[in-house]
């Protein structure tokens, strides 16, 4: 009886000490403060221990799972405890957190052959289709707003966390570009310049976001434009 007392006594000390020190970290890993952490997760009755025996496994042997939102669970080895919201095994919203992307959008123009100048081939390409000319989709999880024009001081997306892909419509502002600019030859080189987003095999940009995370994604539109000209080419000078 005194050798069970002191296996049981053994454990119990065993398990003081990995829970506290499991604790310790994730406390200090995830600054969060021990208020927040759901006392159950850590409120063990260790005077239940006295039936070691009936638990079927090793004593020492604790899993403690604590949540994105604070929470925890307590388990033994035995146990299955999955994903970061309390073993519910989808951690893509959890809590409810909405994650945040700023969207921006910026035009810049390369010209060859351009008359008067590349330089006033250019300057009028990017007064033609600013990044508003731009009508902006977003593939994600439950984005809001979904569309909305392009724009250089960004444009604010509430969304759920996972993938997320941006795509341009640039129809409309070829057409406008090459009747200003006198050419059918006006082409457009789109891509991630900047952020958490990176360029992908289809859309502007991709990128990935975790539940509550901020993320920006900047997207540079290069007007890419061949012979083009303005103004009054020819006229005779006054």
């Amino acid at each position: 009886m005194t050798q069970q007392s002191s296996k049981i006594t053994t454990f119990k000390g065993k398990i003081v000490f990995a829970v506290t020190l499991i604790a310790a970290l994730l406390i200090m890993t995830m600054n969060i403060s021990p208020n927040v952490m759901n006392a159950n997760a850590l409120d063990l009755d260790l005077d239940s221990l006295t039936s070691v025996d009936d638990i079927g496994q090793s004593a020492e042997c604790v899993i403690v799972v604590v949540g994105c939102d604070g929470t925890g669970s307590v388990g033994s080895s035995g146990d299955t405890i999955i994903g970061s919201c309390n073993g519910g095994g989808n951690d893509s919203n959890c809590g409810g957190a909405k994650a945040t992307l700023d969207v921006v959008y910026l035009v810049d123009c390369q010209s060859t052959g351009g008359q008067p100048s590349d330089g006033a081939v250019c300057d009028a390409a990017v007064d033609i289709a600013p990044p508003s000319a731009f009508p902006v989709t977003i593939d994600a999880n439950n984005p809001n707003p979904s569309t909305f024009p392009g724009s250089s001081d960004g444009t604010r997306v509430t969304l759920d966390a996972g993938q997320y892909r941006l795509d341009s419509d640039i129809a409309q502002a070829q057409d406008d570009l090459e009747q200003g600019l006198n050419t059918d030859d006006v082409s457009f080189d789109i891509g991630a310049s900047g952020g958490s987003c990176i360029n992908g095999e289809s859309g502007d940009a991709v990128g990935t976001i975790r539940a509550g995370q901020h993320q920006t994604c900047v997207v540079q539109i290069t007007i890419v434009v061949e012979n083009g000209s303005v103004g009054d080419i020819g006229a005779p000078a006054i």
